[in-house]
């Protein structure tokens, strides 16, 4: 079995001014026509939107949501025949009040129109899809799964920490489940980025930048102001050492207990976090001592992966597997192929 990930942001553009679409990859120019609405989706509303953006921790109930999940879809469905088994999820706090909604939006999704000039299509086209099983499961519950069922066949227990851009997640996970007393929510790497946000803007002039376009600066390391371009290594380091010692020091120092250091020697840290050499230095300083501290292999599509499993294991003979990771940076479709 293959895992093909396709990866956007996670932001929206409504009612955009007319393009020219260049000839392109789908996944790169979703333009979607929602309720008599043009709007963009992904790495064109970056690039084309004058004020991309997204609510963060979105739910199923919220137009930003039901967007980002109508082009998942499309991602996942061009192309291919037959119904599409799905998995997705939310985080621990979220994730059993968003669980029925999500599966009622995803069973009864209608045809989702768009754009397929920069495929070769005519201006507009309708894809039906059917969505016929859906698992929704806590994001670092998917996490776990992908470890475990994934390429890196993890066995007995370890300790996770998922970095995402709107929550940080973070459990002791055991071949049973995880221990819920040891799981923690707490805000994500939003917090890094709108400190080196203010930080930068105390300094130097950045325009009306969304933070979700900034978030992309703080990624990249670098911003360019006027025609200079400026380093924000320094900045990103601060206000990472900041988050560390801020909010997920203090909260997993209550959260796990000597005992569960008792059960495992392993930690893994996963989500769009891992990606930061820094943030990982900081929680190597903080629990190196005592555990093997691991970045996940392919940290931002771990749990699309996960889901993608949950998704497989109740999936009909003819399905197409596929899990949905509906970030607030990113959007993470992965589509099992035999």
């Amino acid at each position: 079995m293959h895992a093909a990930f396709h990866i956007f942001p996670s932001v929206v553009e409504t009612a955009p001014p007319a393009l020219d679409l260049r000839e392109g990859s789908l996944v790169e120019q979703l333009v979607l026509t929602d309720r008599g609405q043009v709007v963009l989706v992904g790495d064109i509303a970056l690039s084309e939107g004058r004020s991309p953006g997204r609510i963060v921790n979105a739910t199923p109930d919220q137009r930003d949501y039901r967007l980002l999940l109508k082009a998942a879809l499309l991602v996942a469905g061009h192309g291919r025949s037959g119904p599409l088994s799905v998995g997705t999820g939310f985080p621990t706090a979220t994730v059993r009040s968003n669980a029925e909604a999500a599966t009622a939006l995803l069973t009864r999704c209608e045809p989702i129109g768009f754009d397929a000039r920069p495929i070769g299509g005519p201006q507009v086209e309708r894809l039906p899809v059917e969505v016929s099983n859906v698992s929704v499961i806590s994001e670092i519950a998917a996490c776990d799964v992908a470890l475990r069922e994934g390429p890196t066949r993890a066995t007995g227990s370890h300790f996770m920490i998922s970095l995402g851009f709107g929550t940080c997640e973070a459990a002791l996970a055991t071949p049973s489940g995880l221990v819920q007393r040891s799981s923690v929510s707490l805000p994500g790497i939003r917090y890094a980025v709108e400190r080196a946000m203010h930080d930068v803007a105390r300094t130097m002039p950045i325009g009306l930048r969304t933070e979700h376009q900034f978030d992309a600066h703080f990624r990249s390391g670098r911003i360019t102001l006027g025609r200079e371009r400026i380093s924000l290594l320094d900045y990103r380091k601060r206000a990472l050492d900041a988050y560390m010692e801020n909010v997920i020091t203090p909260a997993l120092a209550n959260a796990w207990t000597p005992e569960d250091f008792d059960r495992s020697e392993d930690l893994y840290i996963t989500g769009g976090g891992a990606l930061y050499p820094s943030m990982v230095d900081a929680v190597r300083q903080e629990f190196g001592s005592s555990l093997s501290v691991n970045v996940a292999p392919e940290p931002l599509t771990l749990a699309a992966l996960g889901y993608a499993f949950m998704a497989a294991r109740d999936a009909a003979p003819g399905t197409t597997s596929v899990g949905i990771d509906i970030g607030n940076a990113n959007t993470c479709v992965c589509v099992l192929e035999q």
